[in-house]
């Protein structure tokens, strides 16, 4: 009797082992197809975040209709980060070493990109960030890209736009986070190429909700403009109390700015409202009738931004790679350091840092809304 129920017990543990072996196999064969996400869905990125999982899902329905995809599909491991760089770091331990992805689309926030990039490149496990600007990304090692142009670009953009209004007397508000840090310097930078003076800048703390004392030490330097860098909250404040101060000066913004969420929260004081983002141009007529807008535009009632659009070709650049055969970090690495994609914005591809080579475009507001601008 003993016998039996030792070669039972026996049995029932080679079936266990059996049983959990086979799963694993499974499971490593269906990780080959895992994209890791981590985005802001909450927190003070969150305008942000949600658009771009909105444009992720949609890349991923469309790739999984494809026969490449029906017997393997893509599958996201999804994890939100709560706008906070730390709470994105435990998120990218859980997805590679829990999940296995062996690439990860995000994050939306430069400090997040910055808070992981050394354990991507540790793990050698490729980030692809859609949204970050922040030019320290340009020297967050071998592993981190983003299809999103350096904050360098798109300040220079804004600095030409400053020389063309002869708007050479600027004061600076910026967020005291690594992207509103790094798009002041970026400006700086680049208004000083073009002859342009700063008459102050000063940094603010995100999460407020009175921003009226650092406006009037602003305008009390007497400029010609203002430059906002940070995220949409907070420049929308700005831009709505600046307003209600009965401020006439010019105003420019980073691309954070370029969101309805802005518009929502500075109202008519947005308006005349100078900034600059990707060249996507939902309103273009050929862009208009893409698969994408198209489908976006059924499924979440609303035209889709550069963020949204970023993360959409950033899944299908990574759906082509997996075609292709890539299904390890340096698989991945390898692929995009000589990849040629055929984007929205042109022909896509990436320098020596793994920084996107893309155009931009600048953009006004008018009437409540975002239009393409030019002197």
């Amino acid at each position: 009797m003993k016998k039996k129920t030792l070669l039972f017990t026996m049995t029932l543990l080679a079936l266990i082992v059996i049983g959990v072996l086979v799963y694993q196999n499974s499971f490593k064969k269906n990780a080959d197809n895992k994209i890791g996400v981590i985005l802001s869905l909450t927190g003070k990125g969150a305008s942000y975040g949600n658009r771009s999982l909105n444009g992720i899902k949609i890349a991923v329905d469309e790739l999984n209709s494809r026969d490449f995809f029906k017997k393997n599909k893509i599958v996201l491991v999804t994890e939100d980060s709560k706008s906070n760089a730390n709470n994105a770091v435990m998120a990218f331990e859980k997805i590679t070493t829990i999940d296995n992805a062996s690439i990860v689309i995000g994050m939306v926030l430069s400090d997040e990109v910055l808070a992981c990039a050394k354990l991507a490149n540790e793990r050698e496990v490729v980030i692809l960030s859609p949204g970050a600007g922040s030019i320290a990304i340009t020297e967050a090692g071998p592993y981190i890209y983003r299809n999103r142009e350096s904050a360098y670009t798109q300040a220079d953009a804004i600095a030409k736009a400053c020389y063309d209004l002869n708007k050479t007397e600027v004061a600076i508000l910026y967020s005291n986070a690594a992207n509103g840090i790094s798009y002041k310097d970026a400006f700086k930078k680049s208004l000083r190429k073009y002859n342009g003076n700063i008459s102050i800048e000063i940094g603010f703390n995100e999460g407020l909700n009175d921003y009226q004392a650092e406006i009037e030490r602003v305008l009390q330097s007497k400029p010609n403009a203002i430059y906002l860098a940070g995220v949409d909250r907070e420049i929308g404040l700005i831009i709505k109390q600046a307003a209600e101060l009965k401020n006439n000066v010019q105003l420019f913004a980073s691309a954070g700015a370029v969101t309805p969420k802005l518009l929502e929260i500075a109202g008519k004081g947005a308006e005349g409202l100078i900034t600059v983002s990707e060249s996507f141009d939902p309103t273009d007529k050929a862009v208009k009738e893409s698969v994408f807008v198209k489908n976006y535009l059924n499924k979440y009632g609303e035209l889709p931004e550069w963020v949204a659009a970023n993360s959409y070709e950033a899944t299908m650049l990574i759906g082509k790679l997996i075609e292709g055969g890539c299904k390890t970090g340096k698989d991945f690495k390898h692929a995009l350091d000589t990849v040629s994609f055929q984007s929205f914005s042109g022909t896509l591809t990436f320098d020596n840092n793994g920084d996107v080579i893309k155009s931009t475009r600048l953009l006004k507001v008018e009437n409540g809304e975002f239009v393409k601008y030019s002197r």
